[in-house]
């Protein structure tokens, strides 16, 4: 039982490996848009030009942010090939996140992806954000000292900002966003125990902080420490469960464990949750099932991974697993 252990452990810390260092994007020099236009139910044309878009990549470091215009259309420019959260906030109303994958299929000629971010309002303000008065209680020069180290991960100097986000926790140190900052860049850059380091800091003051929660169970993952990473992800869970990476993740925690019914659960409700995820739960659903011999079922999840992700680095190796399964079956000659 050890040594399957050990294979279980070293083949997932693979697939972590992948996803956290860059998601299986071909490595390619070229540089990309992202084209997009809001569409939002009751909201009239003058509150369009007031809400805005942030842009974040889910491997590396990088930000951006920029405003809606007055007909709804907002871009972003200058984005190597990855995956990228955008998330769309509404005064007073709430928020919108949606991935987009970024890369040569899915661009036009021109290197442009479109992208549509839908919001419907209830006519009802957002729930009292806590959130709120903290900030009141933060000084003014870690506002400033953050809001510098945003601006220098736009411009993608990334020591600098790190620079800026390290002094922004001196001067306050109960800044939850700076500290994410930090944490999630020295998750990014593979820098584990700094990076687990903050995110506990942040839970300590925060217990529901779930940026904080979901990339803790990460880190733990990247580690190899499963049981640990799961409990840390079921508290995420309880906290969010419509998010689709924690369902991933605790697909990877159970398949690292040989719990395999339980991974294959959660894997298949990071799909439901959204179709095409960066967590890739395809492969390792076809994992699971090429274990099962279910030859069928690992050829329509691989399948399926080529044609949500074609631009993947691992495009290759998984037009190759998936010939040697057609060879199994005797419905694909």
């Amino acid at each position: 039982m050890g040594s399957q252990r050990r294979f279980f452990s070293s083949y997932v810390l693979v697939l972590v490996s992948m996803l956290l260092a860059s998601l299986g994007y071909a490595a390619n020099n070229d540089r990309y848009q992202i084209v997009g236009r809001v569409m939002a139910k009751g909201i009239t044309a003058t509150s369009l030009a007031t809400l805005t878009v942030s842009l974040s990549a889910s491997a590396f470091p990088a930000y951006q942010r920029t405003e809606v215009d007055w007909d709804g259309n907002f871009g972003f420019k200058n984005l190597r090939p990855g995956t990228y959260t955008l998330i769309l906030r509404v005064p007073g109303a709430g928020s919108v996140r949606q991935n987009v994958e970024v890369g040569p299929t899915k661009a036009d000629e021109r290197g442009r992806i479109s992208t549509t971010l839908e919001f419907a309002s209830d006519g009802r303000p957002a729930a009292f954000n806590v959130t709120s008065v903290r900030r009141l209680s933060i000084p003014q020069q870690a506002v400033d000292e953050y809001q510098k180290g945003l601006k220098h991960l736009e411009n993608q100097k990334i020591d600098k900002a790190l620079k800026s986000f390290r002094k922004t926790i001196e001067i306050a140190p109960r800044h939850a966003s700076a500290r994410n900052r930090v944490a999630t860049i020295e998750y990014q850059r593979g820098e584990y125990a700094a990076a687990e380091k903050q995110y506990r800091l942040i839970l300590e003051q925060r217990a529901t902080y779930f940026a904080a929660l979901i990339n803790l169970g990460g880190v733990l993952l990247a580690q190899g420490r499963h049981e640990e990473s799961l409990e840390i992800n079921f508290r995420a869970l309880e906290a969010r469960s419509d998010e689709p990476l924690v369902h991933a993740q605790i697909g990877y925690c159970y398949y690292n464990l040989g719990e395999f019914d339980k991974s294959e659960e959660y894997l298949k409700k990071a799909k439901e949750l959204e179709p095409g995820h960066f967590s890739f739960p395809e492969l390792l659903l076809a994992e699971i099932y090429k274990k099962r011999l279910d030859v069928e079922a690992g050829v329509r999840e691989l399948e399926e991974f080529l044609r949500l992700h074609p631009d993947s680095a691992r495009v290759a190796e998984v037009r190759d697993s998936l010939a040697a399964l057609r060879s199994q079956s005797p419905q694909h000659p």
